[in-house]
């Protein structure tokens, strides 16, 4: 069980992450000892995806428009993924893919020319390197999972990327 030490940590350490997302009061130990209350059997690591959950509520409802929402998204899915690593790595394939979702839809939004994505995995593993440089539309990413590459043998978390090339 979570000591109150514990959740001193927590807010040392990412305190002024969460200071961002404000109404949602994440840093004050009411808020823990409240969610404390309900979900007695609940981790940190528990708390620590609630306070997510509930940024990310924060972000859909209160983004101005659909590229800050991205651009949070983005944010809280770094956290997400370094959180995950700090842990031992634990689903952190699962993040990155959240993660290289919001940057190409970030840019998307913001990018004032067409263009075309390739993979980069030239740094990776021996499975993920005959992709390197592979074209993938982006239509063909929303319809299937590409990155991160469940054949990945690189201990932690596949490093591909995608990489975005100019139309001409």
């Amino acid at each position: 069980m979570p000591s109150k030490n514990s959740f001193e940590i927590f807010k040392s350490k990412h305190e002024q992450f969460f200071r961002k997302f404000r109404p949602l009061d994440i840093n004050s130990e009411k808020h823990y000892t409240d969610w404390k209350s309900e979900f007695t059997d609940g981790t940190l690591e528990d708390y620590i995806a609630y306070c997510l959950k509930e940024a990310l509520l924060f972000c859909a409802k209160n983004a101005s428009n659909e590229l800050e929402g991205y651009e949070w998204k983005l944010e809280l899915d770094t956290k997400h993924w370094e959180l995950q690593i700090e842990r031992g790595g634990k689903d952190a394939n699962y993040m990155l893919w959240h993660i290289h979702m919001d940057k190409l839809f970030i840019s998307q939004l913001t990018l004032p020319f067409e263009f075309d994505i390739a993979i980069d995995s030239k740094e990776c593993c021996s499975n993920c390197s005959r992709h390197h440089l592979k074209k993938i539309s982006f239509e063909s990413i929303l319809k299937g999972k590409h990155l991160p590459y469940k054949s990945c043998k690189r201990e932690g978390y596949c490093s591909c990327t995608y990489v975005i090339i100019p139309k001409i």
